[in-house]
């Protein structure tokens, strides 16, 4: 009269197994004027004290061609967003995105901005770049590649 059906378990979520780098924006490369290095909440951190020409950048080797993710720990004092321009450049000095984006209103705990690669990027070395005349309020805790 009655039917006992066993099926195994399945999950359609897709794992990402991609290694994460993570780098410490007070180890970046920075130019400019109006940068300080701080702490809060449990984290350093680089804060742009200054509307200057201002840029920080990060290296990354990618071991395998792929979009990469790539994610910003922020926070951003200001009552408006932060316009930046991203900027991805290979060895050969070829630039590979040149964007602009922007990082919202964050004034209270860190935040998380996302993105990506823009496009296939290969094995080498790549510096990942935002650069603006307005960072004022504008706090870096780390970037993430993956």
């Amino acid at each position: 009269m009655y039917s006992i059906v066993v099926v195994p378990t399945y999950s359609m979520e897709r794992q990402d197994t991609r290694t994460i780098l993570k780098l410490e924006a007070e180890d970046a490369k920075i130019t400019g004027t109006g940068v300080e290095k701080a702490f809060f909440k449990k984290s350093d951190y680089i804060e742009f004290t200054e509307n200057s020409k201002n840029s920080i950048t990060f290296t990354v080797n990618p071991g395998v061609a792929n979009i990469y993710l790539l994610r910003y720990r922020f926070m951003n004092m200001n009552d408006y967003p932060v316009k930046v321009k991203l900027k991805i450049e290979d060895a050969n000095g070829i630039l590979l995105r040149n964007d602009d984006i922007e990082f919202p209103v964050a004034d209270e705990k860190w935040k998380i901005l996302n993105t990506t690669s823009g496009g296939y990027i290969n094995v080498g070395t790549y510096k990942i770049q935002i650069e603006s005349d307005n960072m004022k309020g504008l706090r870096l805790e780390s970037f993430e590649f993956q």
